[in-house]
């Protein structure tokens, strides 16, 4: 395939990318447990998906930087019957990514010089900028989400309020 080897690297990630979306792993499980002549209810179920995403963001100009990376990531979600006869239920999602990033563009040291006239007594500035990177950056992200629930099961509707708890992390 000497024809790929010449495709910029960014078209390769895509249709790698593309490729690991369309074949993603799925895993998922219903039960029936609503009859034909009631209303449906939360159906206990589960669900597992795997991704692979990547990113570039770019900001131009004369001191342009670049902050590029490729994630793996999961996600779990769960629905689950807390008491079925009373419609509770309960759902779980949990979403985590990792993955490396790396800088490319320009860095500035501090310049820190005596200074009467300020009230800390010191001037701060960025010094010159020049050429730098720095590549293997630990980048991750993981959120969870907690939902209760209940049905309000009347003779041709279903009405499902809930409360949801959130907590993410990066």
């Amino acid at each position: 395939m000497e024809w790929f080897s010449h495709w910029p690297s960014t078209m390769k990630t895509f249709i790698f990318a593309a490729a690991i979306t369309i074949a993603a792993a799925s895993a998922s499980a219903q039960t029936a447990t609503a009859k034909a002549d009631e209303p449906p209810t939360t159906a206990p179920s589960q669900e597992l998906t795997f991704d692979l995403s990547g990113y570039n963001y770019v900001e131009p100009g004369d001191t342009a930087i670049s902050i590029h990376g490729l994630k793996f990531g999961g996600e779990y979600t769960g629905a689950f019957s807390l008491n079925s006869r009373h419609h509770w239920f309960a759902r779980a999602n949990v979403r985590a990514a990792t993955g490396s990033t790396d800088y490319d563009g320009w860095c500035a040291p501090w310049f820190i010089s005596p200074d009467r006239s300020s009230p800390n007594g010191y001037f701060l500035d960025l010094g010159e900028y020049s050429p730098c990177d720095d590549s293997g950056n630990k980048d991750w992200y993981a959120e969870g989400r907690g939902l209760i629930g209940k049905d309000f099961v009347r003779h041709e509707w279903t009405f499902s309020p809930n409360i949801r708890l959130t907590r993410e992390s990066s």
